[in-house]
C-alpha cells in the first residue's frame, strides 16, 4: 500500500555525498545503501519495483539534478536536490512505484532509500539514498514510409538518419509490436490507414524490463550519489499515412487477334506468375505493344483457360506502390479439326494429305467425332457448270471464317493467314434443322486452297482459332 506523506522537504546535497539521517521515533543509526539487485523496471507498464526484505518502508523522491561550471575552479559541479519524499509502505519488503509521470524525451532521476533494519529494540533511521538515471528517448522522430520497397526509415528533429535504435508500431486501434526488417506494412495499403511508431523502451545496450544487474545497469556517481543506469521509456508517437492503392489499369481484349492491350506504365502477368513483365511500347514510345495470348501457348497453339492480371507499376520518383490488380479471365482457345470423313468421323489432314484432298470430301469439327462445317460444289444443271462453293454450318454455337491461298500453307505457318482477307463468314446455325448455308463464287476459289477458323465472339468470350486447311477447291468443268 502506498502512503502519501511528504517528509524531509528542502534537502540539498552538493558534489560531496552526505548521509541523510532522519529522526524517526527519537533514534538514529547509519545503514547501507540499497543494492542494484533491489530494483526492477517494467518499461512497458512504466513501473519501478523495489524489493528488499530487510525494509518495511521505502522513500522515493524526484530530485532536481543540475550541472554547472564553478567560476572559480572551472570544475563541473553537479548538484542534487531532493525537494520531497514519498513514503511507500512495504510490510513484505516490496513496493511498486508508478513512473508514468516521467516524460520520455527528458532525462530523469529517481532517488530511493529504505527505512533501515527493523529490530525488536528500536526503529532506526533511513539509509543512504541511491539514484536511478533514466535516459531520454529520441526527440523529433519522423518515420518515412517507402511505399515501393515497403520499408520505414527514421530521422531525428534535424532530419538526420537514426541508427541503432529500436522502434515499435501499431495500427489505428491495434497493439504495439516490434518493427524490423521482416515486418510488412503493404497490407495496410489495400484500404489505406494510419500507422503509428515510437522508439522502443529497450535501447541498443539491452537494458531490458527485468531486474537490475551490474552488467545491464552499471553504477556511477552523480552528485555524490550511487546512480544506476537505466534505459528510457517508449518515445513519443509519430505517424505515417499509408495511401490506399490506386485502381488497376484498363485492359482491352481483342478476341480476333488474341491480344490484350494494357496501358504504358503498367505491368502484367499470366496465371499468377511470381514475376511481372513491363508493357512494351512501339517505336514512337507513345503506344503500348499489345500483349500476345501466344506468350503462354505451346508451339501447337494450344491455350488453356486462364487469367491475365495487370497493374500500374510502382513509381520510385513519386513513392507510389504498384496499383491494385485488374483481371481479365479468358477461356481456352478451341481449334477446329479439318480432315476427311470416314465412318462419320473426321480423320485429320496433315501437310502431306491436305494438298491432295478435294475440299468437297472434307468436314470441319471441334472434335474428331463431330461435323460442323461441310463443303460441296454447287452444280448448275442448265449450264453444266459448277458455279459456287457451298459451305454449310451445322453448329448452333460457332461461326466460321474462310480465307483462300494460291499456295499451300503448312500447319506451322498458318499464322501468316491471320492477315489474309476473309472471303466468307458462315454464321452459326439458327437450329439443327436450319443450318446456315453460304455460297462462295467459283471464280474466287477455283484452284485455291481453303482455310477455315472459328470466328471470334467477344460477347461469348470466344477467341478466333488458328486456321486449319480444308483442302483444295478442285471444281470440275469450270466455265
Amino acid at each position: 500500500m502506498r502512503v502519501w506523506k511528504k517528509v524531509l522537504s528542502g534537502v540539498s546535497v552538493g558534489i560531496c555525498s552526505l548521509a541523510l539521517a532522519a529522526i524517526v521515533g527519537g533514534a538514529s543509526v547509519d545503514a547501507a545503501s540499497l543494492a542494484v539487485s533491489a530494483f526492477t523496471v517494467d518499461y512497458d507498464k512504466q513501473q519501478l519495483t523495489i524489493k528488499d526484505t530487510t525494509q518495511k518502508e521505502f522513500y522515493v523522491s524526484i530530485p532536481t539534478v543540475t550541472t554547472k561550471v564553478d567560476k572559480t575552479t572551472q570544475e563541473t559541479v553537479t548538484t542534487v536536490t531532493a525537494k520531497a519524499w514519498d513514503i511507500y509502505d512495504a510490510p513484505a519488503g516490496i513496493a511498486i512505484v508508478d513512473l508514468s509521470f516521467i516524460k520520455p524525451a527528458k532525462e530523469a532521476y529517481i532517488m530511493i532509500k529504505g527505512s533501515g533494519p527493523d529490530t525488536a529494540a528500536k526503529v532506526v533511521s533511513k539509509e543512504d539514498p541511491v539514484m536511478i538515471h533514466f535516459e531520454p528517448s529520441a526527440t523529433g522522430v519522423k518515420p518515412v514510409y517507402d511505399a515501393v520497397n515497403d520499408t520505414v526509415s527514421f530521422t531525428d528533429a534535424k532530419k538526420n538518419p537514426i541508427e541503432g535504435k529500436k522502434f515499435q508500431f501499431r495500427s489505428e486501434y491495434g497493439t504495439w509490436a516490434d518493427y524490423g526488417a521482416t515486418v510488412s506494412l503493404k497490407e495496410h495499403a489495400q484500404q489505406g490507414t494510419t500507422v503509428y511508431f515510437r522508439e522502443k523502451y529497450e535501447d541498443a545496450t539491452t537494458k531490458q524490463a527485468k531486474a537490475f544487474s551490474a552488467a545491464l545497469n552499471p553504477a556511477s556517481v552523480v552528485g555524490g550519489y550511487t546512480t544506476f543506469a537505466a534505459s528510457h521509456f517508449a518515445g513519443a508517437e509519430a505517424k505515417i499515412k499509408i495511401t490506399k492503392l490506386a485502381n488497376g489499369p484498363s485492359v482491352k481484349v481483342d478476341y480476333v487477334n488474341k491480344t490484350f492491350t494494357v496501358p504504358i506504365g503498367s505491368e502484367y502477368r499470366f496465371n499468377y506468375a511470381t514475376s511481372w513483365k513491363a508493357v512494351a511500347t512501339d517505336e514512337t514510345g507513345k503506344k503500348p505493344v499489345p500483349v500476345q495470348l501466344s506468350e503462354i501457348a505451346a508451339k501447337t497453339g494450344a491455350v488453356d483457360a486462364g487469367i491475365l492480371e495487370a497493374r500500374v507499376a510502382a513509381d520510385t520518383v513519386k513513392n507510389k506502390a504498384a496499383s491494385r490488380f485488374t483481371q481479365a479471365k479468358f477461356n481456352a482457345v478451341v481449334h477446329p479439326n479439318a480432315g476427311t470423313v470416314a465412318s462419320g468421323k473426321i480423320t485429320a489432314l496433315t501437310d502431306t494429305t491436305a494438298v491432295k484432298t478435294d475440299v468437297q470430301n472434307v468436314a470441319v469439327g471441334a472434335t474428331a467425332a463431330t461435323q460442323e462445317l461441310c463443303f460441296a460444289y454447287d452444280y448448275n444443271e442448265k449450264t453444266g457448270a459448277y458455279t459456287n462453293l457451298v459451305a454449310t454450318n451445322l453448329s448452333t454455337e460457332k461461326s466460321f471464317q474462310i480465307v483462300v491461298s494460291d499456295d499451300y500453307v503448312k500447319l506451322a505457318d498458318v499464322a501468316s493467314l491471320n492477315s489474309a482477307k476473309v472471303i466468307a463468314t458462315v454464321k452459326a446455325a439458327a437450329s439443327l434443322e436450319k443450318p446456315t448455308v453460304t455460297k462462295i463464287a467459283v471464280k474466287n476459289v477455283s484452284g485455291k486452297y481453303i482455310y477455315v477458323r472459328y470466328m471470334a465472339d467477344a460477347k461469348k468470350q470466344v477467341w478466333s482459332s488458328d486456321y486449319k486447311s480444308a483442302g483444295k477447291a478442285d471444281l470440275p468443268n469450270v466455265k
